[in-house]
């Protein structure tokens, strides 16, 4: 049996990488839809905004902000975008071509009241931004100014700021039309496509003015001149909430409603207080000006709470910003392990294929226990990590019921290194879909779903899939992975770059979870019933042979890579030729060192002696009462016949105390190394 005919679903369906809040294409949009997974706790928070949003029929509300907040990859777009779809009451169309509103078909499935409301009684237009992936924030500073272009695309003005204003006022005096009809006629082109090009709009625009508006634009001159006037149009948080609330009440004076959806909006803030207080004005300006009919609703990986004491300078405003997003929702990275289960890998109800996986974990249940799970973690999550459980276990075969967490882990430390941080946000593959690459496979690397029963996901292929996403952070590592290590081959039939590779995305974690060669072992355990000892031996083989590369390191049991610095450091260590002159002098170093508090005996209280030292035959101490002499492992070594050449000296001198070391067979690799 193989392991894609346990699925309830195909696993190699097409799934979209990342939900993106402004992507609405009807296929993918009911997608996103009937595959959303709504957890007990996403039920309460999606009624609690559902119902706060109805409220504001009876009474302007408190808040209309709401931070949704969330590690990477628990599904704060997903969150966001059906809101954005249930609270507009947005049409989508169903796999037999009928169209429904979203509020009774999101809200009917999953028990939340309100549809009824939402399509009846509040007539609501949803503005999805998606902050990070379609704006060159960099460049984009002002918030204001990314919504404001995104409500001008959505009402069908130029993303122009001063075009648009004219386009405005045309539609203002119910000249709109005859403009569009007056540009198709002179210019042989629709307007939409003219008005890319800002010297050629100007002149048409002019011209239109002057000829459908002439009692207010007597002369073409006079037209030209109005429109130098308005090419200084700003956008300001008021302004906004202004215009806002004006789109909300053009659909119903009372009942008209406008949600703005800001997803990444953390990624966007960072700890650039200018943004920070960019957003904070936009939130205040919406409360005030919007009369409870404009809401922001926006997303963030790090709580409101953990954002603003960042920003030290502004730490004193956190109060403010903290009352107008009294709206939070908190998505738990439980959430994308129960999606990843509900989604990918649930288990076709059919009785004979499940038999065949629980009479596999029976038998190899101890097995798996000892080598495939992780030791000595500082941290467990609801005992993941450390312990077996058989429905666990089978609700997230072929993955162990750990890995899901631990990929979030990983890829939430990746995506935040550095200045890569935006780059990995906009490339990441989320977890669904490095879950389901392991089950259709990976390049040349066949995926889980046509292996047999009884495999395992193993984190080397986690990483392949994630290997072009990788190429943004720009570490040597992956660099060495690639070229220098891949080239190694395999050490005990194990490939030594798949122990690089899992090393690599567990050191991330080292924080909490020791890379030792067990642990290593455990996440490239490759199937129910392999040895542990003989996977921990390959392991270990593959660790050495990085070691001697100079490409790891091993600090009390614990693997690391090298740094760039660390890799140039031993390189040059290992260029110093060492002589047996130069062990010898260490050696005698050391002797010294050990040796120093013998220097005086005091005995009994009564007086202090003087010691006459000596080590390998050198003076340590020039005079004393006593005389104590030593030799050293490494004399031991190359001196064969010390101990018969020490008795001989002991009897020929009755006030000396001789001791020697028994021979090391190994210490002149370690003295070596020490030298260089």
């Amino acid at each position: 049996m193989l392991i894609g005919e346990l699925f309830e679903r195909d696993p190699k369906r097409y799934i979209e990488p990342i939900v993106k809040v402004d992507e609405h294409d009807p296929m993918v949009v009911r997608t996103e839809l009937e595959e959303y997974v709504v957890t007990e706790d996403i039920r309460d928070d999606f009624s609690n905004i559902v119902d706060r949003f109805i409220e504001s029929r009876r009474a302007v509300p408190e808040s209309v902000c709401g931070w949704i907040s969330g590690f990477f990859g628990s599904g704060k777009s997903h969150f966001l975008k059906m809101l954005g779809y249930v609270l507009s009451d947005r049409p989508i169309q169903l796999e037999d071509g009928a169209e429904i509103g979203a509020a009774s078909y999101f809200c009917n499935k999953h028990g939340i009241r309100g549809a009824a409301i939402l399509e009846r009684e509040l007539r609501t237009k949803a503005l999805f931004v998606n902050v990070l992936y379609e704006y060159d924030i960099s460049r984009e500073a002002s918030l204001s100014r990314i919504v404001y272009r995104a409500l001008l695309r959505e009402m069908g003005f130029a993303e122009n700021f001063w075009i648009a204003e004219i386009e405005r006022t045309l539609q203002a005096r119910g000249l709109w039309e005859r403009f569009l009809k007056f540009v198709e006629e002179s210019e042989g082109r629709p307007w939409q496509e003219i008005r890319r090009m800002e010297v050629l709009a100007r002149s048409i625009l002019a011209h239109g003015l002057h000829k459908l508006d002439s009692k207010r634009f007597p002369t073409f001159e006079l037209a030209e001149r109005s429109l130098a006037d308005v090419r200084d149009f700003t956008v300001t948080p008021t302004l906004l909430a202004e215009r806002l609330l004006h789109e909300a009440e053009a659909l119903d004076k009372k009942a008209g409603r406008l949600v703005v959806l800001l997803d990444e909006v953390g990624l966007y803030v960072g700890d650039n207080p200018d943004r920070l207080m960019d957003l904070n004005a936009l939130a205040e300006q919406i409360t005030r000006i919007g009369k409870g009919k404009v809401w922001l609703l926006v997303t963030a990986q790090e709580a409101l709470e953990e954002v603003i004491p960042k920003i030290e300078a502004y730490a004193g405003q956190f109060q403010k910003i903290r009352d107008r997003f009294q709206i939070k929702v908190s998505l738990t990275p439980e959430n994308i392990d129960t999606v990843v289960k509900k989604r990918l890998l649930e288990k076709s109800p059919e009785a004979s294929r499940l038999r065949k996986l629980n009479d596999l974990y029976r038998a190899y249940s101890g097995s798996l226990a000892t080598a495939a799970l992780i030791k000595n973690p500082a941290r467990d999550y609801r005992g993941l990590f450390t312990r077996l459980d058989q429905q666990e276990f089978v609700a997230s075969y072929p993955l162990m019921p750990y890995h899901v967490r631990l990929m979030q882990e990983v890829f939430g430390l990746l995506r935040s290194r550095g200045r890569a941080s935006f780059e990995l946000t906009g490339q990441e593959r989320a977890v669904l879909k490095v879950a389901q690459a392991l089950l259709v496979g990976v390049e040349d690397r066949p995926g889980l779903a046509d292996r047999p029963l009884g495999e395992l996901a193993t984190f080397d292929v986690v990483y392949d899939a994630i290997d072009e996403e990788l190429k943004v952070v720009r570490s040597s590592e992956q660099a060495m992975i690639k070229k220098d290590i891949a080239e190694l081959g395999e050490r005990e039939g194990m490939r030594a770059d798949s122990v690089a590779k899992a090393l690599y995305l567990l050191q991330e974690v080292r924080s909490w979870l020791p890379c030792t060669v067990e642990n290593i072992a455990a996440v490239l355990y490759p199937c129910l019933g392999a040895d542990k000892a003989e996977i921990e031996s390959k392991v270990r083989a593959c660790l050495d042979v990085l070691k001697q590369g100079n490409w790891v390191t091993e600090e009390d049991g614990k693997f690391r890579f090298l740094t760039h610095v660390e890799r140039t450091f031993e390189q040059l260590v290992k260029g110093q030729f060492v002589g047996e002159g130069d062990r010898r002098e260490l050696t005698s170093e050391v002797m010294k060192g050990v040796l120093k508090e013998l220097r005086t005996y005091n005995y009994r209280g009564i007086r202090t002696f003087n010691v006459l030292l000596t080590g390998d035959d050198e003076e340590i101490t020039s005079k004393g009462h006593l005389k104590l002499c030593f030799y050293s492992p490494l004399r031991s070594a190359s001196q064969k016949d010390l101990k018969e050449s020490v008795m001989l000296k002991s009897l020929a001198n009755p006030d000396t105390l001789i001791g020697y070391a028994r021979q090391t067979p190994d210490l002149k690799g370690p003295l070596r190394e020490l030298s260089r």
